[in-house]
């Protein structure tokens, strides 16, 4: 408990750069609609990747945009050897993530219900897998498949709201 609160204490004021990660953002997302954002810190916090969702408007559900910029940030961050330890963490006040987008689920059709499921499953493996030290750094609802995601992380820790 006094680790977890030590640690959460040090992730809060981290300053984040994300003008080191404009070429692979510009390149791989587009600007309007990202919904996953990169920050490389640098200085003392050199070495730390900060990954961070932005759904505000569905309190971080996963959709099928999120589920593809995700995993294009976590293949960018599993061959760049210059980062140590990655955070996840979310943009949106008091939500980590609400789990699947289900509003989205109901416009599927049913073909493609199947492949959106296993893509979710598939980051799931990315998360576990990844190279470097992930660490959930959860402030609010973690549901479903948010809570999946976290516990797919290396470590967790959580905020007051968590």
């Amino acid at each position: 408990d006094t680790m977890a609160t030590a640690l959460w204490a040090r992730l809060q004021p981290i300053r984040l750069l994300p003008k080191q990660c404009a070429n692979f953002m510009s390149t791989h997302l587009h600007e309007k609609s990202r919904q996953i954002r990169l920050d490389l810190l640098d200085g003392e916090n050199q070495g730390i990747g900060v990954v961070a969702i932005n759904r505000p408007e569905t309190r971080n559900a996963i959709s099928r945009q999120l589920v593809s910029e995700l995993s294009e940030v976590l293949d960018f961050l599993r061959f760049n050897n210059q980062i140590r330890v990655v955070i996840l963490k979310s943009d949106v006040e008091g939500a980590f993530c609400a789990g699947a987008d289900l509003k989205e689920r109901v416009t599927m059709k049913p073909d493609e219900v199947g492949p959106a499921v296993a893509k979710m499953r598939s980051l799931l493996g990315d998360v576990s897998n990844l190279p470097q030290p992930l660490i959930a750094a959860i402030d609010g609802v973690a549901a479903g498949g948010g809570l999946e995601i976290a516990l797919a992380c290396d470590l967790r820790t959580a905020g007051e709201t968590g």
